[in-house]
């Protein structure tokens, strides 16, 4: 933000700068930018709201929102290059314009200031490069890797062995499975062969010692069963990643039709086995429940409506509120954290009533530890948020959680998802490449308290699903 770029100057070096600012105001839902436009002046906002949108988008996303301090600018005003997306006002908006030609021209005439100026710009880029960093790690949603367990350890034998047996006998399923695709004797074979290869992943994940020699092996055990996991649609969207980041939104609609599909016979019975397990099961029953609780916090509220939904395009979610939204006026807030997630929606936000505004903002899942493009939302009734206890560790979610208070009304209410522990978390982790965490139930209360929530309840569902419930104190 550049009210933390204006800090890293001295007083004298701010004066300098401020003067040769210029007051610029800009109505409500106009254009401060267009894309296309050529890099170069700098702008501060000094009220209201500012937001970037992609309009090329159908429909159009919000990329970005600024607040008062944020900067725009600051970056095309070192390389020139033409903007690549509309700014646009939010609300009515006070500015501070620095027209490039008279920046240029006072770092020209005092090096000193200069010197100041490249510096604080430079501490402010290498900030947003260590929070891209941050992302990176987290909001790939991507869980931490397992940790090192102390045991008595298994030889590799005991996990490579049961790995080679158990692609022998897919194998076999596979060729009779072809010759008769309702052979249910081949069906079995495959459930049991998979329940093996379960418990070697168990094995593999508690049994070592060493995180090397449990990725050494895991790589060695994928290797042998792949070829038979892969036709598996479940299978093939962990590991391919349409979305981007592991358990996208291709990967959750599948997971929530629980139709079982598959580049040939054995391809659906694995895919079938895949759906069946705690993990998934607890996908789908938690979206029903979060939908449960949503339409009941709508019903029970009078007068506009403000409301925000995270990561919860691809849940029953908006169908079943949809109805109650279409004679109510407010605004609803949608955050996704791709652009293909939000185009889906073009069509369920068009069943709004016309008095209710939609706002659809792109941002990623580990962007809300900083607040992202949420901290333009103030005074919700209602925050619903998919998935953000399955990836972010203690401390990110912490932050992110304070975040989301700091959004709600007092009062407010906060409705989100987690997963408990499962006996699967290991076949997902190891051989499909999604981790996630696990949490105890137990632990959820507190946490919530911990952030300034009331009133926790947490509801456990089938599989390992878990639907929690606050308010905002």
């Amino acid at each position: 933000m550049f009210q933390d770029f204006l800090a890293r100057l001295s007083p004298e070096d701010r004066t300098r700068l401020e003067s040769i600012g210029q007051p610029v105001r800009v109505g409500a839902r106009e254009r401060l930018l267009a894309r296309g436009d050529p890099g170069g002046d700098v702008y501060r906002v000094d009220e209201g709201t500012l937001e970037a949108v992609d309009r090329r988008s159908r429909p159009e996303v919000v990329l970005d929102v600024m607040v008062p301090g944020d900067v725009v600018g600051e970056l095309a005003f070192i390389d020139g290059r033409p903007r690549s997306v509309d700014i646009v006002a939010d609300t009515p908006c006070r500015l501070t314009r620095w027209p490039a030609a008279a920046l240029w021209t006072l770092l020209d005439s005092d090096p000193g200031f200069a010197v100041n100026f490249w510096r604080a710009l430079a501490e402010e880029v290498t900030e947003r490069v260590r929070f891209l960093t941050f992302n990176a790690v987290t909001g790939g949603l991507r869980g931490p890797s397992a940790p090192d367990v102390p045991s008595d350890g298994v030889g590799e034998e005991e996990v490579e062995g049961p790995a080679r047996e158990v692609r022998d006998g897919l194998a076999e399923a596979d060729r009779r499975l072809r010759r008769d695709p309702a052979d249910t004797d081949a069906v079995g074979s495959v459930h049991g062969l998979l329940e093996r290869l379960q418990d070697a992943a168990r094995a593999l994940d508690g049994g070592l010692r060493s995180p090397e020699a449990r990725a050494r092996l895991a790589r060695t055990v994928a290797r042998e069963v792949h070829p038979y996991l892969l036709p598996a649609t479940t299978a093939h969207l962990c590991l391919s990643r349409p979305d981007g980041f592991a358990g996208g939104g291709a990967l959750c609609a599948h997971l929530l039709a629980n139709d079982p599909r598959g580049d040939g016979p054995l391809a659906a019975v694995v895919d079938a086995w895949l759906l069946g397990l705690p993990r998934a099961a607890g996908m789908r029953s938690r979206a029903i429940r979060l939908s449960e609780i949503g339409a009941e916090a709508l019903s029970g509220h009078t007068g506009p409506v403000r409301m925000l939904l995270i990561h919860s395009a691809h849940g029953p979610l908006l169908s079943r509120v949809r109805p109650l939204l279409a004679a109510r006026e407010g605004e609803v807030g949608i955050v996704e954290p791709t652009r293909e997630a939000l185009a889906s929606l073009d069509v369920p936000v068009a069943g709004f009533g016309p008095r209710l505004r939609v706002r659809l903002l792109q941002d990623p899942l580990a962007d809300l530890a900083s607040g992202g493009s949420l901290r333009a939302f103030r005074g919700q009734d209602l925050v619903v948020l998919d998935s953000l206890f399955d990836y972010l560790p203690a401390r990110p979610l912490a932050q992110a959680l304070r975040v989301l208070r700091d959004r709600l009304a007092p009062g407010g209410r906060l409705v989100a998802t987690a997963l408990s522990p499962a006996s699967d978390a290991a076949f997902w982790r190891f051989l499909l490449d999604w981790p996630v965490i696990g949490r105890d139930p137990r632990t959820l209360v507190p946490v919530l308290e911990a952030e300034g929530f009331a009133g926790v309840g947490v509801h456990e569902t089938e599989g390992a699903g878990l639907v929690l419930e606050a308010r905002a104190v």
